[in-house]
């Protein structure tokens, strides 16, 4: 490829003026653009194709068409914009008379059919929304700007005015934004009514709090409450009347709550259910009454202190535990250190002591247990007779049982008897397959036989494999269908994982046998709905290449098992 790059050349925009003078940019060259920039650009960047400086991204392909004279929807095509930067641009009139430039893409794909002063439909058009209300706007006048018919300039109840579209209008746009702050009764007039034992004087002089009301109280207390809590009765007096029936007749003046002594009631009749109490660390603090008859103690000083602290519970014995002494850790004034009858020390709190949670180090539970567990040494349930108790600590409700087949495993006590276990295994559904005679009989590719003559396996049948493997098996192994080849090794056994296939359909075939070709190869033989048989593997089947034996019927679509017309 030709790299060579002389001064003078062109490549699209851009003409190469001078040999970069920087002495650590040697393959760099000074071009300047139609546009009049000049930059620096790379000799593999002009010849993989850079063709401006960047002001002409769509000039390649827009720059050879001539709209000059065309009409697009509303507007006629002048002449295109002298400027190099934007020969894409064409000069447009309107037909509202306007003059305007519009780029060549949005034009030929139709996104541009007037200057704006058609946007929308005729209804939005026509539609005249001057003196009407929504939320805190009011609409003032239409949108004077030629591109924006649709907006309106709008004032809200805050003064402020801003230009919102129908669409922001007719969707909920209640406010410019102010009504964050303004809450439902902002614009009530509450002035002169009369709510319980305050009066309405006047509205909050800020405009911030335009839900505030300046009220007097019938004590002559003057003071500002939300229109809400006026409106829904959560307030009706400055404070002075807040419980009347008891909180203001009641005298604290001189009792006493833990470390603290109420000296006098809060002098402020809005804090007339506040005391000031003096605590016994020398602090003085107001508290509500409230929280002096819910069990406050003290100003802070006292912060987790409490009876529990202060009561000594050293040497007193609860069940199997004799308190010794106090925790050590400082910050654990509620712990004790408890001695077990058994020889262990726990750690335990006031409560659980006090309250029985805690009566030894946790020995007495597995003694109870122990001790309840019922004894079955020589009790009989069907097959199974208990010889012992298990030897394993680990299972101490576990039982030691012989079977009448002479196995012994071992039972847990519930599982013994609720008559989980009838036997150890051997002799389940005996009475069913005792008499039951398998010699001869053939369970897929393994031939019965005889019966085992062994003592070990006298359960158990002598099989032969197809593969020529001896293996023995239970009579419910061959019954159930669990075994049906000699074992993992067995060459057989691809062919077993292959017979779920049989009976199943597969478009127009349904399988019906398998035939072994070899030990390691078969195929299925499928019954066509025309009638007629073939032979096809597992892939073809599965994969959709075979659908019937060649018949008319693959030109058939299957819906379900509909069959083609004859």
């Amino acid at each position: 490829m030709n790299t060579t790059i002389n001064i003078g050349d062109r490549f699209g925009h851009l003409t190469v003026i001078a040999k970069d003078p920087r002495s650590l940019h040697r393959g760099s060259w000074l071009c300047r653009c139609d546009c009049g920039k000049e930059i620096y650009v790379i000799t593999s960047d002009l010849v993989r194709g850079i063709k401006s400086c960047g002001c002409s991204h769509f000039s390649d392909k827009y720059s050879s068409i001539d709209l000059t004279g065309q009409r697009f929807g509303h507007l006629t095509v002048i002449s295109r914009d002298n400027s190099a930067r934007n020969n894409t641009k064409w000069l447009c009139h309107c037909d509202c008379g306007n003059d305007v430039y519009f780029y060549t893409g949005p034009l030929i794909k139709g996104k541009r059919r007037s200057c704006g002063c058609k946007t929308g439909t005729k209804e939005i058009q026509n539609l005249d929304l001057v003196g009407q209300r929504f939320g805190y706007l009011t609409v003032i006048v239409r949108d004077s700007r030629p591109r924006r018919t649709s907006s309106w300039l709008c004032r809200c109840d805050c003064g402020k005015e801003i230009y919102l579209l129908t669409s922001d209008l007719r969707g909920g746009v209640k406010s410019c934004g102010c009504s964050q702050r303004v809450r439902k009764y902002t614009l009530f007039d509450l002035t002169g009514r009369q709510f319980g034992h305050l009066k309405v004087i006047a509205r909050h002089p800020d405009p911030l709090h335009k839900s505030q009301w300046l009220c007097r109280c019938d004590c002559g207390n003057e003071g500002y409450f939300s229109a809400t809590s006026l409106i829904t009765g959560r307030r009706r007096s400055c404070g002075c009347v807040t419980g009347t029936n008891y909180l203001n007749t009641l005298n604290l003046v001189g009792e006493r709550f833990g470390h603290l002594t109420v000296i006098a009631r809060n002098k402020n009749p809005l804090y007339r259910s506040n005391w000031l109490c003096r605590c016994d660390c020398g602090n003085e603090v107001y508290l509500r009454t409230s929280l002096l008859l819910k069990g406050l103690r003290s100003c802070g000083c006292h912060t987790g202190t409490s009876e529990l602290e202060i009561i000594d519970l050293i040497g007193q014995k609860f069940g199997r535990l004799t308190v010794i002494s106090r925790h050590r850790n400082p910050k654990r004034t509620r712990t004790w250190i408890c001695r077990c009858e058994c020889g262990n020390e726990v750690s335990l709190t006031t409560s659980r002591l006090l309250n029985g949670h805690d009566i030894s180090c946790g020995c007495s539970r597995s003694r109870n247990r122990k001790f309840h567990i019922p004894d079955l040494i020589g009790k009989h349930i069907k097959h199974l007779t208990v010889i012992s108790h298990s030897n394993n600590p680990l299972r101490k409700s576990s039982w030691i049982c012989r079977c009448d087949c002479g196995n012994t495993f071992e039972v847990t006590t519930s599982a013994f008897l609720r008559g989980a276990y009838s036997s150890c295994g051997c002799l389940k559904s005996i009475r069913d397959k005792a008499s039951i005679d398998l010699t001869g009989k053939r369970f897929g590719h393994l031939t019965v036989i005889a019966r085992s003559s062994d003592t070990d396996y006298k359960s158990k049948w002598h099989c032969f494999c197809d593969c020529g493997n001896d293996v023995y098996l239970s009579t419910s192994q061959l019954i159930n269908n669990q075994k049906a080849t000699c074992g993992r090794n067995c060459k057989y056994l691809r062919l077993q994982n292959k017979e779920t296939l049989i009976g199943k359909r597969f478009h127009h075939l349904t399988v019906k046998r398998i035939l072994e070709i070899s030990p390691h190869d078969f195929r299925l033989l499928c019954l066509c709905d025309c009638g007629e048989y073939t032979l096809a593997t597992t892939s073809q089947l599965t994969q959709g290449i075979k659908r019937s034996c060649g018949c008319n019927l693959k030109k058939w679509p299957l819906h379900g098992s509909q069959q083609p017309k004859s």
